[in-house]
This record gives structure tokens, sequence and C-alpha cells, in this order.
């Protein structure tokens, strides 16, 4: 009987994770121009959904709840005291870094209580920056999973914040922070992507329904208690981070206009775009952007400054077909820019979210590279962008295009983006053992959360030296020889190149087998190798491998056994699946020599299919059980 095969190549999951260290600067200090394009003249569960559609894509590892205290260093620091961080319910200044669990030490609160859904602890609603506060272990304990409304008994220790049976009252000066929060979760998570649905109630003992109260009392938290300059930055900081901002923070008056009966303002002021897109400090920047539902005699001026506060410049904007346009003078020697555009119409004011950009004075990768065999800017300080296109546990490579010299290795264990960042740095040029990197990162900015990557360069591997130095390269070849020792040898038609099997991927490849692989080109001491990425096998050994795995006896009644040639690696797991690909057991590979015995006696006659894990592969096989 002819009994068929297929077989499945397992996805390859890089793990990274994120620690800000508050020696890093970052640039970005607001939302980014164009951030909110599509909110224009929305309200209700329309405005909702467009939200949610900019915000749902946020980075998320599972490692970002217990990394949460690194970024609290930041985005709720004490302004007045280096390596303190503010307790949410009790304002007081705290070691940033003393965890634990007896009065005195810290906890990350959830503010949108985990148990209110039961978030799994490798979601990203329970890792979620924007939704964890620091506090004091004790106060974290007595807030327990209580909703949010009036409540009548002063904490002990809290100052200002209350609570009672059923709620917990935060002080004044952060109600609506955590009001904002609340909203911010109930947008961000709609239950797409397999994620809960997370909704506001107006009333209180919710839990365990994925809800959070009191929304009317929440609501009037939102309005008593405006952002203020340690929320923005807390917002930025995770925006930096995490890829995504709490939309509640930079216009607050969009939960009136979602929760509330507060309509979409008669004049919209949207589709904003800026040029040059990311600019140097002496450059002009002209803002454009479409005002809808104004009559003819109106007025449209950009006002601007130098911080978000402090807005006090303004310029004309010109309508030029149906945009209107305005240049903002440059601004030698300034950080950033904010913006907002304000609409005159018929005597009332309409205002645009402010908006900033970021002046980047950097060379090219290229020019750090050179076209010798070290940087001929070696020893100074440079400022650069790129997009990372691999991720090692101290660094990671930028790259900004495909052409000769324009990967760079960046040694960096303060920040650790994610494939396919876009970033602006500052850091020293330096020569690794003839590696150029650069180092001592001053600057750190996320320019676009997911950027296209540079393709893979098929290059021979004789050619592989200085020209690609740090680029994403790939290669086809036969595995020469494999010492052991993290390092093996791949040789195609043209010579041979070195394969390191690195602290994300590796394998062990088999001596005569072929390869595809994919990574990025790095050097040590005038050894070259490739930093492993991803790697295929030859289709042609695969089937080899699955036609050289047997099952017999097929059809059996009882038993069957599967066999593997002793020149292959024994197999880590086998299934036993029904036809709907059901997992009905698994059993492990025991040291029996090549031959493996599964007994099916308690499964009724039909059809099974038998999943056999090989390395990276899986292989099916199909089985009947007869009568």
């Amino acid at each position: 009987m002819n009994i068929s095969m297929f077989y499945i190549k397992k996805s390859t999951i890089f793990v990274t994770f994120l620690v800000f260290c508050c020696l890093t600067f970052f640039k970005v200090s607001a939302q980014p121009t164009g951030y909110y394009n599509g909110t224009e003249g929305l309200s209700g569960e329309s405005l909702k959904t467009v939200l949610h559609d900019i915000i749902d894509d946020h980075y998320f590892h599972e490692n970002w709840y217990s990394d949460a205290k690194y970024t609290f260093l930041q985005s709720d620091a004490d302004p007045n005291q280096a390596g303190n961080i503010i307790d949410v319910y009790s304002g007081n200044s705290m070691n940033g870094l003393t965890y634990g669990t007896q009065q005195g030490t810290l906890n990350r609160e959830h503010v949108w209580a985990k148990s209110h859904g039961a978030f799994p602890e490798n979601s990203p609603m329970y890792s979620d920056h924007h939704n964890l506060k620091p506090c004091e272990a004790s106060i974290n304990q007595d807030r327990s999973n209580l909703d949010f409304d009036w409540s009548s008994i002063p904490h002990p220790t809290a100052t200002g914040s209350k609570y009672d049976s059923d709620s917990w009252e935060p002080r004044d000066a952060v109600k609506g922070d955590v009001a904002r929060i609340i909203f911010y979760m109930a947008t961000r998570y709609e239950g797409t992507n397999g994620e809960l649905d997370l909704e506001v109630a107006d009333w209180v003992n919710t839990y365990p329904m994925p809800k959070h109260g009191k929304l009317s009392t929440l609501f009037a938290w939102n309005i008593s208690d405006p952002p203020d300059d340690f929320e923005r930055n807390r917002n930025n900081v995770i925006y930096a981070e995490q890829g995504n901002r709490n939309p509640f923070i930079d216009h607050p008056d969009w939960v009136s206009m979602i929760w509330g009966t507060m309509p979409a303002p008669s004049v919209t002021i949207g589709n904003f775009s800026q040029n040059p897109n990311m600019p140097a400090a002496d450059d002009a920047v002209e803002i454009s952007c479409i005002v809808e539902g104004a009559s003819d005699n109106v007025s449209v001026k950009i006002w601007w400054g130098n911080t978000y506060s402090a807005l006090q410049h303004s310029v004309d904007m010109i309508l030029d077909g149906t945009q209107w346009k305005g240049t903002i003078p440059p601004q030698t020697g300034e950080d950033a820019v904010f913006y907002q555009v304000q609409v005159v119409n018929n005597g009332e004011t309409f205002s645009s979210v402010v908006y900033n950009y970021a002046f980047f004075n950097s060379i090219s990768i290229s020019e750090i590279q050179g076209t010798g065999s070290s940087s001929p800017y070696e020893g100074q300080i440079v400022s650069t962008i790129g997009v990372v296109t691999a991720v090692l546990s101290n660094g990671y490579y930028l790259q900004e295009g495909e052409n000769l010299h324009c990967g760079i290795f960046v040694y960096d264990y303060q920040n650790h983006p994610t494939i396919g960042n876009k970033l602006f740095i500052t850091g020293r040029v330096s020569e690794y053992h003839q590696l150029t990197e650069l180092s001592n990162i001053s600057e750190f900015t996320l320019l676009s959360p997911i950027a296209p990557i540079p393709d893979a360069l098929a290059i021979p591997a004789a050619q592989l030296g200085e020209d690609y130095e740090s680029m994403k390269i790939s290669v086809q070849g036969i595995c020469k020889e494999n010492s052991g020792n993290g390092y093996w040898l791949l040789e195609d038609e043209s010579g041979t190149i070195f394969i390191h099997n690195n602290d994300f991927y590796s394998i062990n490849p088999v001596v005569g087998n072929s390869y595809s692989l994919t990574g990025i080109l790095s050097v040590y001491d005038s050894r070259w190798f490739i930093e492993l990425y991803s790697y295929s096998v030859n289709i042609q050994e695969l089937a080899q491998i699955a036609e050289a795995i047997n099952i017999f006896p097929n059809p059996t009644q009882d038993d069957f056994y599967i066999s593997i040639p002793t020149t292959l690696e024994l197999p880590q797991q086998i299934d036993v699946l029904d036809v709907y690909g059901k997992t009905l057991r698994s059993v492990s590979w025991e040291d029996t020599g090549s031959k493996f015995h599964v007994n099916i006696a308690d499964l009724p006659s039909g059809l099974y299919l038998i999943r056999i894990y090989h390395n990276d592969y899986q292989f099916i096989k199909k089985i009947i059980k007869s009568k």
C-alpha cells in the first residue's frame, strides 16, 4: 500500500528583550507627524475602531512584564532623584530597582487588573507597559483587583487614595492617568488576533469578566485631571520602546467622543505630512494637511515651539490645491519642534493634535564603513540611520540598503530592538578585531516600527569579504566540515565560508548535506563567517529522509514500529493525530536503537496521522488501523 508523506517547516522565533538604560537619550518626544491620520471627523465606535487599528500592532515579547521595572526608570522617573521612581497611588519616591513582596518594595501594578479577563502570562495584555505602573507592594495588595470608583476609606499609606469593599480611588494627581490607561486597554484589545475583548463597564464588581469599571467615574476623572508633562513623558518613553501610543493622553477629548456624547468637530484637520521626513537641524520643514468643513473665509496657521507646552510662534498656511501648506523655519541647535495646526472659521477656533519632529544630522553607513579594511571614522562619534536586520544578545546589525558597504554592527546592551525597526543612533566608531562597529550608544531613536528589510544578497563564498561586511547574505553549498565548536564550513563552487551557530539560531549540520543559508556576514581576526539567521535543507535530501523513515506493519491492528536509519539523528518526539490534526498522544523517542514501538490498541479503527519531529522539520506519515 502506498502511504503518502509530507513535511512542514517549523517557524523560527527570534526572542529579544528590550531594556532601556537611563543613559540613553530618546529623540522621539511626542507623536510623529501623521500618527493619527484617519481619525478626522469620526466619533463613537468608528473613532474607536480607527484608533484600535493605529495602536494594535505594538511589539510584544514574553519578557516585557519583568522588564517593565527598567522601563519605569524613564517612564515614571522621579525628576528630583536619579534612580528613583514615583509610586502611582502614594506619589512617594522609591528606589527604582527594589522589587519584592514585602512592605517597602515595589510591584508592577496592572492598572486594568489582570484577573478581569484572566490575562495569560504570555499575552500582550499581561505585559503591555501602558497598563503597568510601579506600586509599593502592600498598596498593590490592598488595591488587589478592585474596580475604580469614588471610595470612602482613606488608605493608611497611599496618601490621597481611598478604598472600600468594591472599589479603589487613586489620588487626585493620577485619577486621569488611571482613567486613560483603562480607556487605552479597552481600545487596544478588541478581540482580534486571539486577544481578549476588553470593555469599560459602568458598574463595579466586574471580576472575573474582561470588563473594568466604573465608566462614568473614569469619564469624569479624565476631564478633571488632564494629561501633564509626567504622563506625556511616560507615553513617549513607552512609544519609543513598545511602538504604540496611548491616544487618550495625546487627545483626551477622544474619551468624550467615544464614551460620551461629544460630536466630532465640524471642521476637521488631518492627512498630515511633512517634508523632509527626517530633517537636519538647519532644514526648513514644510507641513501639509487637509482642512474640511470650513468656509471660504478661513484662517489656517501652524503654531510651533521647542516644547510641548510653549507653541509661541506661528506661520500662515497657504491653500495649494486641496492641501494647506506652511513652512517652519530652520531650528539650528534645537532637538525637536512641536507644532499644532489651528483653524479659525467664522470666529471659532479648531485645533489639531500636537505633532512633532526631531532633527537627524547623520552620515550614511557606507560612509562609516568606507572602502578600506578599517573605517575612516574610527574613534569618532557619528550618527546614522538603518534598518535592523538581525539581533544578538550583545547588539544588533543595521543596514541602509543593498549596495556595497552598507551594513554595520551595533554593540549595545542597553537597547535591544527587533528586526525591521528603522533606527537613528549615535555612537563611537571602533574596529573590534577587524569588525567595524558602533558602541557607546548615546542616542537611540525609533523612526519606524516596521520598515522594509533589505533582501539577502546571493553572493558566492569566495567573494564574501569587506564589501559585504555586516550585510544580509544568502549562500548555498555543502557542509564541508563540522568541528562542533560553534563554527562549521560551507563549500560552494567558488570556495568556502564559515557558518557561526549563534545565540538565537544553531543547527547541527551533516557533513556532505547541502544547505541554503541566510545570515549576516561578520569577521573576527581575519576569519570571515556568516552569523546564521535561517536555513533550509535541500528538498531532495528532505525527500530522501522521508523515504528512509518507515512505518510498519501498515495497516495494523494494535502495534506499529517506526524505523529510522542509523545514519540519521533520532527524532525528538512522535505524535499520533486524528485525520483532523488533533493530537491524541505524544511520545518521546527512547534510546532503543533504530526502531520505535507504538501501541494504538485503544484507538478505534480508521486512518491516523503520525507526526515525526526531526531537527527543524516535521514529517507526516499515515497509518491505517484495521479491525
